[in-house]
This record gives structure tokens, sequence and C-alpha cells, in this order.
């Protein structure tokens, strides 16, 4: 027996058996520390003479307090690094190498014997411990971070948890404690990416956008479009379609696209059509942050962070500076002019988006109680898809109500990026 052949068994295993790697490393670390565990207590004094304090070294290892098993470094390397320090180790030339396990031990016994199902499902540490007939009494390891469940929402796609912080006040359990792994998300990082298709003005999807621009432009003299792009984007078209199916088997019904507006400012747009539209974070950009730092002091933006919840810079809570007047979304218009309000006069022409929004339940909101009501809202109310609020027209009371419909979506993917509509 040798824990090199023990390592190719459960690489075996993981490959029949077709386990996630974060489960299988899991339950290899720890078949691994107490296997080196063992070994350094039985031959922990030839394993003081060596060169290199495999005993100390290890304690230090247990003790350090920073310690982050899926961050900081892998055990799995050090062990295995230690491990075969220890196999090819001969004391002196005429002394064999130590037995390093008992010869009783065999790779199928402790294989056998290791209920895999318990470490990989209940994730329980030292469980191996348990599994042996005569288990060896270890001291419990306590660096080892058992590996989190992956988060459903993230494998669809999109998890809000993942740009929101917990605080005290404002926010409480709003940010996601589930592992979110790139391996398990359903597009890769190097497929977002996106053309502009100049559409010809004879097309009908030119007519049809270039229709439904000019009509819901309601105030004031009709602008001139120049030119309409179509934005062409495989892995939002993938990402949306994943919610649209979703949407499909809850409804048990078809679900329709719909047209609707953005305006933001012209240096947002190459990355809206690239990532999709930024749902917005519970804290605010900060100055330094090399991600953030170009919106902290934006004098009409919005000043929340791009970043997720780990940056060391962005966590500052986002308080209300007449902005966000109905929750921390994405804001789309059934009016083209609405939309134009959000975009700089300068530089000309301007560019706005038509987005397609999937319908879905709508939350039907209507006049406020206080100004500040739902500025701390990170997603719509449960069993609703999104939020829809009438508009007023002039009448409207401030910052109570609003002229224009407004629909405002907390899901990155019900609406994507499909048209850039050029005109001044």
């Amino acid at each position: 027996f040798n824990i090199y052949d023990l390592s190719k068994e459960i690489e075996k295993i993981k490959s029949k058996n077709n386990l996630l790697d974060e489960h299988i490393e899991y339950a290899f670390d720890n078949i691994m520390l107490n296997i080196l565990n063992q070994l350094i207590h039985k031959y922990k004094e030839q394993i003081f003479n060596f060169n290199f304090n495999f005993y100390k070294a290890f304690n230090d290892f247990k003790n350090y307090k920073n310690f982050d098993l899926c961050n900081f470094i892998s055990l799995k390397t050090v062990m295995e690094k230690m491990i075969i320090e220890i196999i090819n180790y001969q004391v002196n030339e005429n002394q064999p190498k130590p037995k390093i396990i008992d010869s009783s031990w065999s790779c199928n016994n402790i294989l056998k014997k290791i209920n895999f199902k318990k470490i990989i499902f209940e994730q329980d540490p030292l469980r191996i411990n348990q599994e042996f007939n005569d288990p060896p009494q270890l001291p419990k390891i306590d660096c080892i971070d058992k590996p989190k469940t992956i988060c459903k929402y993230f494998k669809d796609g999109f998890c809000r948890g993942l740009n929101l912080r917990n605080y005290a006040q404002g926010f409480n359990d709003v940010s996601c404690n589930y592992a979110h792994p790139k391996s398990a998300f359903p597009v890769r990082e190097d497929e977002f990416k996106f053309t502009l298709n100049n559409l010809a003005a004879n097309t009908d999807v030119y007519i049809r956008i270039n229709d439904i621009f000019l009509k819901s432009w309601s105030s004031g003299t009709k602008p001139q479009v120049i030119e309409i792009h179509e934005i062409i984007n495989p892995a939002l078209l993938t990402l949306q379609n994943i919610q649209r199916n979703k949407l499909e088997r809850k409804a048990q019904n078809h679900i329709e696209l719909h047209d609707v507006f953005h305006g933001t400012y012209p240096n947002n747009l190459d990355q809206i059509y690239k990532l999709g539209f930024t749902v917005p974070a519970n804290y605010s950009a900060d100055a330094n942050c090399p991600i953030s730092g170009h919106l902290a002091n934006l004098p009409n933006g919005p000043g929340t962070s791009l970043c997720t919840n780990s940056c060391k810079f962005c966590v500052n809570m986002h308080v209300k500076n007449g902005c966000h007047m109905f929750g921390l979304g994405i804001y789309l218009a059934d009016n083209s002019d609405k939309a134009s309000r959000y975009i700089p006069a300068t530089p000309s022409p301007k560019k706005m988006i038509v987005a397609s929004l999937l319908s879905g339940r709508v939350y039907k909101q209507g006049e406020l109680k206080n100004q500040d009501e739902m500025h701390n809202i990170v997603k719509p109310p449960k069993n609703f898809n999104f939020i829809h609020v009438f508009g007023k027209g002039p009448q409207s009371k401030a910052k109570l109500e609003v002229i224009f419909n407004e629909t405002i979506v907390f899901h990155k993917y019900l609406a994507i990026p499909r048209y850039q509509i050029t005109f001044q």
C-alpha cells in the first residue's frame, strides 16, 4: 500500500461516478489529512530529524488563524508534497523506508470502509475516522473549511446576493452564502462578446424599432433617427432564454418579449452590450477601487459599485441621493423621451438602448408614502417578476409619483440590450 496508489484509486472513483471536483477534492483532502496526521504522530521522532521539520510545519499550518482553504492555498498540494517527502525519505542507507501505514490496510479495504457519499453530501469533516474498523484517535483539525453548496440561482445565470451586503440598518440577510464557482456558470467568461450590426433602413426590424422610438416620444419635437444597430451577443441571449424557460415552466404559458428603452452614459454602453445591464449593488463605489472608482464622484450618477461583495474597497452602504426611487433595480421606460433624460446632452448625436424584456407577473406600484419608502428594495415582492409604476403625467406628485411609466427589474437577464438607436 502507498498513498500514491490511493490517490489513483480516488481519481478512478471520481471519473467513474462523475463527481464534482469540489466534492472529491474535499473528500481527498480529508483522507490525506488523516493519513498525514497519523503518519506524523507515528513517526514524529524520525520526521523531527528530517532536514525540514514537518512536525512543526504541520502544527503551524493547522494553527494558522487566517487560513482559508478556498481562497488562500491548496491543502491537497501541501499535503501531497509533505507525504511524498516522507515516503521517499530514508533515515540512512542501511535502514529501509519506514512503514507508512499498517500492512493490514490496503487501497481496496480503505475505499470500502470510507463512505464517500457521507463525506461528499453530509460534508462532515473527519467523517473518515468513523468508517475504519479500528479508528485512530486523531486531534480535531479546525483549518478545513467545508465546501459550500453551489448557489442554484448562479447555476441559472444570476445570483442577486452576489452584489449585496448585509447591513444592520436597511439591509438584513440579503447577501448570498452559497458557493459561486465559475465552473457552475452556464456561460464561459470568454463567450461574453458582442458585435453591432448596422440595419438597413428598409428592413422590417429597422422600421419596427424606428416606429416605436418615434411614436413613444411624447413631448416636444420628434428627434431624428440617424442609424439603428442590432446588438448581437449570443451569451446574453442564452442567459435570457434560461430565464424564459423557467418562467414558461412556472406559468405554463408562452412568455412574450417587449421592447423598452434605457438611457445611460455613453461610456457605459460597451460594458452593457458585453455583459448585460448591472443590477445596482447596495453599497457605494469607492474612489480608490480600480473597478468602480470612476463612478464614485459622478455628478448625476447612481454612485453604486460595479463590484461583487468581495471587494475590499466598496464597503460603505449606499444611501438615497435622489436616486433609485423604486428600489435598487434596472430602470426601463415605455417612452423613449423618458429614457433620453438619462443620456448626457453631449456628445451629440445621442445613443439609446432598446432592450428586450421578458413578460411576467407584474407588481403594480402606486403612489409612495414617502420618498425613501422603496429605495432599499433589492427584489420584487414575492411571486412577482418586476415592478411597474404607472406615470401620472404632469400632475404627478414630486418625489412620490412619476410622469412616465417605468419598469424596474431586479434580475440581470430578464431584460437584455438588443438595439442601439443613434439620434439627434
